[in-house]
C-alpha cells in the first residue's frame, strides 16, 4: 500500500505540473517524463487522451514488482488513473 500510495503522490504531482505546461503552452504534455512522471521499479507512467482540454494520466505496476497483486476492498489497484477533471480509477485503490 505505501507503493501505491507514492504512485498516487506521484500522478497527483504530475497532475499539478500538466496544469502548469498547459499555462505555458496551447496544450497538456504528451509525454509524462515532461511533468515529473520517472519510471520507477515499481511502476511506469504514462499521459493519453492528451490535448487543449483533456488528459488521462496512468500509473501502471511493472510485472516485476509485486503491486501488480495489489488490491483494495477485493479491486486490483493496477492501473491507476487520475485525469483532467480529477477522475480518479479505481476509486476504491485512491482511498485513504
Amino acid at each position: 500500500k505505501a507503493r501505491r500510495s507514492d504512485a498516487i503522490v506521484t500522478l497527483v504531482s504530475m497532475q499539478a505540473q500538466q496544469e502548469k505546461f498547459r499555462a505555458n503552452n496551447n496544450s497538456y504534455s504528451t509525454t509524462a517524463s515532461s511533468i515529473g512522471g520517472v519510471d520507477t521499479t515499481y511502476y511506469t507512467y504514462s499521459v493519453s487522451n492528451a490535448g487543449v482540454s483533456t488528459y488521462t494520466l496512468t500509473a501502471t505496476a511493472t510485472s516485476a514488482s509485486k503491486q501488480t497483486l495489489d488490491k483494495q476492498n477485493g479491486t486490483t489497484c493496477s492501473p491507476l488513473t487520475l485525469t483532467q477533471s480529477n477522475a480518479k480509477t479505481p476509486p476504491d485503490c485512491w482511498q485513504k
